[in-house]
């Protein structure tokens, strides 16, 4: 591991250049540790005292931190930077507190095969050669603490010790974190930095050997929409502030953040739009003892609707070859899935043009170990939902529906009767019963599953139609138990009987790499694509679910409007902290040996 980070700091300081400054915290990206010791100190009680993996932690886990910290001084802070440079893209800068000058230079760097050069003029500043190129600075702070920065070129070398930019961390209480905040007046530079990052990033995007030209172009297009995203929303944010906190003592563990837009930015303004607009579903009651419950009511700007649109057209490109390819159905259901995934693919284009991403979903314990599920979305036109129910028969073998098989509150239930090929999933999570239904009601389109579909979706049609509802100014709202809903969607991935989330676990998008198959790897590019497949193969579901089954597994995310802010907040109970230590030791154990 500790070969594969020199590596991959090595080939993100090749990428830099001299950056016009904008301040010593402006327009980059400050990434934040308290210091080694609580990283440590932290990781062990997640670990050890959570997770009872003393073994792993003493041969592995501890072994693969301290490895880093040859010359550290572990009671201090650690920062990375990533800055944004108009000629070469991307930049980072590495700010370690340093114990011991010479073993940090003999047994951290030289030890990995950097080559360290002293400069005749300035006793506190090196050249850095071989698996890393670039330059050091030794600075000291008022009390005299020395840092040590890496940087790629020696005009980005910092003016100051940098100890100072971690205060707005230290008063926040984080123990880690980071923080974005962007100046207009060097808007112009930095979305330059940005383009030239995206045009990189593209630039290595290849056609796998394994891949039509739709999944291609889908995989491409996905990419691309993600960075451009990224950088959009980071060069109209005026500041991002995010951390998280393990308090070992009160074992209380979660994480805020904080976000404002530049005056008359896109994201200020899309922070203004949140709670102008009621959702489809603020009326719906979440029943107490629910599994999962999670609210999202998010402005859709134009661009983005653009953007979605796009993707969505190549998605359907994809899932039509890919339908096309399949051998072991008939040409009628090939014909039934295409339209069907036309008619999806429309109702989804067209509900961009409502400006708002508006969901509910819920995941309640029925009798046994069965679950009920519900899913409500906001859509422009729900009668393209009923047209796609009537093609289900015709796509696939054993199913049958009955159109309008009840009504509630002008809303149409639709009953999808699937006994004759239940996928094994929903048999083994909501019973065998094998019906659930959909229901189209005033943009709106409900699905439901379980012991008690019918009279949960009825529930909720009824309560959605309350004329008391008002806009909700907390965007997202989530509250999940984390076995069940690990438990259910492990199985959704794996089972043979479900085309849409094998799709999804087969597709192009989510396997690894860019190589165009089209030359020889060499020995550099063969060892990531080895790494990175021994990673994607790591399996730690079992793992994860297991640790789970003691209780304490709840996790909760809300964002809500403060003024022209957003904040969110983060909380995990113990038990998933448990499953995470457990994890952790698998990994290091398995891969970092």
């Amino acid at each position: 591991m500790r070969y594969l980070f020199s590596l991959s700091l090595a080939l993100g300081l090749l990428c830099a250049s001299p950056l016009v400054q904008a301040g010593e915290n402006d327009d980059r990206v400050v990434m934040y540790l308290t210091s080694a010791d609580e990283l440590i100190a932290d990781a062990k009680h997640i670990v050890v005292d959570l997770a009872k993996e003393e073994n792993a932690w003493a041969n592995s886990v501890l072994p693969n931190i301290e490895i880093w910290l040859f010359g550290v001084e572990r009671t201090k802070p650690v920062g990375l930077d990533v800055l944004f440079d108009p000629d070469t893209g991307r930049a980072l800068e590495f700010h370690v507190p340093i114990e011991n000058r010479k073993t940090f230079l003999n047994s951290n760097l030289g030890d990995v095969g950097v080559v360290t050069k002293q400069d005749r003029k300035n006793r506190d500043l090196y050249e850095l050669s071989d698996v890393l190129e670039g330059w050091l600075l030794f600075t000291k702070d008022a009390e005299g603490q020395e840092y040590g920065s890496i940087v790629n070129n020696k005009a980005s070398l910092p003016t100051k010790n940098p100890v100072g930019k971690f205060d707005v961390f230290k008063k926040a209480g984080y123990e880690a974190g980071l923080r974005w905040s962007a100046l207009e007046a060097t808007k112009a530079q930095r979305e330059k930095g940005f383009d030239k990052m995206l045009s990189e990033v593209t630039s290595n995007i290849k056609k796998r050997p394994d891949e039509t030209a739709a999944q291609f172009e889908m995989r491409k297009l996905s990419i691309e929409q993600n960075m451009i995203r990224l950088t959009r929303m980071l060069s109209n944010t005026q500041e991002l502030m995010a951390g998280w906190t393990t308090d070992v003592k009160a074992r209380k563990y979660g994480g805020s953040s904080t976000m404002t837009g530049l005056p008359g930015s896109t994201v200020e303004k899309n922070i203004q739009a949140i709670g102008t607009v009621p959702s489809k579903f603020a009326t719906v009651t979440t029943p107490d003892n629910s599994a999962m419950s999670a609210r999202v009511m998010l402005p859709l700007a134009e661009i983005y609707q653009t953007e979605q649109a796009k993707l969505y057209e190549a998605s359907l490109n994809a899932l039509k070859e890919r339908i096309d390819g399949k051998e072991d159905i008939s040409a009628e259901e090939k014909k039934a899935r295409k339209d069907f995934s036309t008619h999806a693919i429309q109702m989804a284009t067209d509900s961009l043009k409502l400006g708002w991403l508006d969901v509910y979903a819920e995941l309640v314990p029925a009798q046994g170990s069965l679950f009920n599920g519900l899913v409500g979305v906001r859509v422009q036109d729900s009668s393209v939902a009923k047209s796609m129910i009537e093609l289900l028969p015709q796509a696939q073998k054993g199913w049958t529906v009955k159109v309008e098989a009840a009504e509630e509150s002008g809303a149409k239930i639709h009953l999808i009767d699937m006994k004759a090929k239940l996928p094994s999933t929903l048999k083994t999570y909501f019973g065998d019963a094998g019906e659930a239904y959909v229901a189209t009601g005033d943009q709106t389109v409900w699905l439901a599953a379980g012991p008690d579909a019918l009279a949960r979706v009825k529930a909720a049609i009824k309560a959605s139609v309350a004329t008391d509802g008002k806009a909700d100014s907390s965007p997202v709202k989530v509250v999940m138990h984390v076995h069940p809903a690990l438990q259910i969607g492990k199985s959704l991935t794996e089972d043979r009987d479900i085309e849409l989330f094998r799709s999804i676990k087969e597709g192009a998008i989510l396997k690894g790499g860019q190589s165009s198959g089209d030359e020889k790897p060499g020995k550099k590019e063969e060892e990531r694509r080895v790494n990175r497949n021994a990673l994607q193969n790591f399996k730690w579901h079992d793992t994860a679910i297991k640790a789970l089954e003691g209780g304490k597994d709840m996790i909760s995310l809300e964002v809500k409007k403060d003024g022209n802010a957003l904040l969110g907040e983060v909380k995990a109970e113990e038990g998933v902290m448990t499953a995470i230590g457990k994890v952790i030791a698998k990994f290091t154990v398995e891969m970092l040996q």
